[in-house]
């Protein structure tokens, strides 16, 4: 590498794959313990190098490649998401026009049951497959990337070149971040739900928002420009109890609450019933002499 180290996830790798080889060999008794049992190998979040390229600058980079072939591979990779090997591999019966979808074959999963191939959109890379479509040497080859053999190839420094003819200087991770800039913008344009982007990428939610996903201030004002939603008003049926409530309410102030010429009236005759009245004929006619009530 440039620095003459290896990366640290790139070591911690290696480490857990050595350990996997001497677990087995102890498993089958070949040895008496695993010499790697005690290293540390689960990897950890690397936000080093992490960059996304905008497609201003990717259009420049495509519009300095020598050919169609070229413009075509630099699209598959930013706005297809598709690892570096995987545009060797596609053939034109893996373009489903009719369909709107790409079928890649992913080298790197192809050993995990279910992950050997899977669908990505076409729209975006459409353009560019009908530029190769359309060559005469098109024709004459099944595989769409003809000019590089999937076995073997050193791609990173004619991209450089590219990249460099473009005014640009080559940043990290050269193939890697144009992955990542590719679903950081399909999920920040909400172009499909997050489990959906992460299914065409190739990889899971997990690995998406270790490796993949980036948080930064553009999200803030995003966010912050979008048209507040205010809850809605409540309907007739959620205010139907508290209008019955108040309709009960208001009979039951009704039922009680008299005018003053009946409430007089009321009381005068629970007073003649009790032996309370105010009358000479019935002052004495339980033998007591009554009080009457101020008015």
């Amino acid at each position: 590498t440039p620095t003459g180290r290896m990366a640290e996830n790139s070591m911690r790798q290696r480490v857990a794959n050595c350990k996997t080889f001497f677990s087995y060999a102890v498993r089958e008794e070949l040895i008496a313990s695993n010499p790697f049992r005690n290293q540390v190998s689960s990897l950890i979040e690397n936000a080093d190098g992490k960059q996304v390229i905008s497609t201003e600058v990717i259009s420049k980079v495509i519009e300095a490649a020598p050919d169609a072939q070229w413009r075509l591979l630099i699209a598959l990779w930013r706005y297809a998401g598709l690892r570096k090997m995987e545009p060797l591999e596609l053939t034109w019966n893996d373009v489903l026009w009719d369909q709107g979808k790409l079928r890649v074959r992913s080298p790197k999963t192809r050993h995990h049951k279910g992950c050997e191939t899977r669908y990505v959109p076409l729209r975006d890379v459409e353009p560019y497959l009908r530029d190769v479509f359309e060559h005469p040497d098109a024709e004459l080859s099944e595989r769409i990337i003809s000019r590089y053999s999937p076995t073997m190839c050193n791609m990173h420094k004619p991209f450089e070149r590219i990249i460099e003819a473009a005014g640009f200087t080559p940043w990290p991770n050269l193939i890697k971040n144009l992955r990542l800039s590719c679903e950081n913008e399909w999920l920040d344009r909400g172009e499909a739900p997050a489990h959906v982007i992460a299914a065409w990428i190739g990889h899971d939610i997990a690995v998406q928002n270790s490796n993949y996903a980036i948080v930064s201030d553009g999200h803030f004002e995003q966010f912050n420009n979008r048209e507040i939603c205010h809850p809605k008003k409540a309907t007739k049926k959620a205010t139907e109890p508290a209008q019955t409530t108040t309709k009960r309410r208001a009979t039951t102030v009704s039922t009680v609450c008299l005018s003053p010429a009946k409430t007089q009236e009321t009381n005068k005759k629970a007073r003649e019933i009790a032996g309370f009245g105010c009358s000479g004929e019935d002052s004495n006619l339980h033998g007591v002499t009554p009080t009457c009530p101020s008015s």
